[in-house]
């Protein structure tokens, strides 16, 4: 299945509620459910997993955190809920097309931009994916962002180093003020 772009997508789709789940799990599910409605407002608990996986590109390991659950949790509750997972194929048709749109604005490659702002700016993966979403109004997660920097070779800033730059930005911020 690939990534889910329009709310038409879901028309075929045979999207089940918790309570559609039997026993003890549908039990479980409902706690997780109620915890995610409280939290963020949301309808439900498949519609909150359909729109931050499909439609806000988050992924599982980021979905488990915010659930309550761990990863295993969240791929057993998408599969009884019915939900797709997303396939590899959907990064390499993100990346393709935010090749095309740096390519046509600043005349460099998206290795070449990413570098840039990670290195020269020292700007976080979380911050770039910001400014790519402002800049170019497309949604690139940071995850996704250090995938394709990991696959072309960018090196990347150790736990000590990146902390010390977050410490540095910290207190440049406090003396701002």
């Amino acid at each position: 299945m690939t990534q889910l772009q329009y709310l038409e997508d879901l028309i075929d789709l045979k999207i089940k509620s918790v309570s559609d789940i039997p026993g003890e799990k549908g039990k479980n599910y409902a706690k997780v459910e109620q915890r995610v409605m409280k939290r963020y407002n949301a309808p439900s608990l498949s519609a909150y997993i359909l729109y931050e996986y499909h439609f806000n590109g988050q992924i599982m390991t980021s979905l488990a955190p915010k659930l309550g659950v761990s990863l295993t949790t969240v791929f057993y509750i998408m599969k009884c809920l019915g939900i797709p997972k997303r396939n590899i194929s959907d990064v390499n048709d993100k990346r393709a097309d935010f090749e095309k749109l740096v390519r046509k604005k600043y005349r460099t490659s998206s290795i070449e931009y990413l570098d840039r702002k990670y290195n020269e700016h020292d700007l976080s993966l979380r911050d770039i994916s910001r400014e790519i979403k402002k800049e170019f109004g497309v949604y690139i997660s940071h995850q996704t962002l250090a995938t394709i920097m990991e696959s072309d070779g960018v090196e990347r800033r150790t736990t000590s180093e990146a902390a010390k730059l977050r410490g540095s930005k910290q207190k440049s911020k406090k003396l701002k003020k």
